[in-house]
This record gives C-alpha cells, structure tokens and sequence, in this order.
C-alpha cells in the first residue's frame, strides 16, 4: 500500500510506495497513481500535473524518541494520529513530518540530510 501525504503548498501530494505501487501514468489532465495492487487514485482537472520529486528529500523513520525536543508539533497521538502530517521544523530545519503505524516518517531536503542526520543522532 501507498502512503499519501497531503504538504504545503495545500495543493500538493508526496506518494511513497516500493515498486509498482507509487509509479505515476499522465493522460492529458489525469494524473494516476498506483496505490496499491490493483488500486489507483486518480487525481485530475484543470491546473494539476505530476512531477517526480524523489531525489529532493532524505526520509527517516523514527520510532518517534525524542522526537518532540525537535519539533514545534504536539504529537500526542490524540491530535496527531496515525495518518496525521504536519510540514514544520525541526532543529531550524524545514521538515515534512507525519505519524504512521509504529513510528513517524520525517523528511528533509536533500541538501540538509548531512546537518538533519547529526540532529537525529543527538536526541
């Protein structure tokens, strides 16, 4: 299964998927995702396009301590939920941050990984 996260600017997706699931086909103004097997989301209409992205951002997947010294976020998992994502910062460092089953994904442009991976190690 695909995950889907919804980012700033609001009018923009990050699908994460290994395999066939994330590949993404355009006809005309559809765009369609792979979500899963046998599964596609559609995403259409005027102004939308799909556009690779994937050699911009550095994810992490943390277990989720001492994760909240870093990030302005409440993660309590009352407000911030499994499926719950938040464009943020963590450490001066802009961030895409969101809570899945077991743990948190959390990503960074590609040029702070370096400086991102050292804040990591030190919380």
């Amino acid at each position: 299964m695909a995950d889907i996260v919804r980012w700033e600017p609001q009018s923009a997706w990050l699908v994460f998927a290994a395999g066939e699931m994330g590949r993404v086909s355009f006809d005309g103004p559809l765009t369609r995702i792979c979500t899963a097997p046998g599964e596609v989301l559609e995403l259409g209409g005027a102004g939308g396009t799909g556009i690779d992205q994937s050699d911009a951002w550095v994810f992490f997947d943390l277990d989720g301590a001492g994760l909240a010294a870093i990030v302005p976020v409440d993660l309590d998992p009352a407000g911030f939920g499994i499926g719950s994502a938040a464009a943020t910062v963590a450490a001066h460092i802009s961030v895409l941050l969101w809570r899945r089953a077991g743990g948190f994904t959390i990503g960074c442009r590609r040029s702070y990984a370096d400086s991102f991976a050292a804040v990591l190690a030190s919380v």
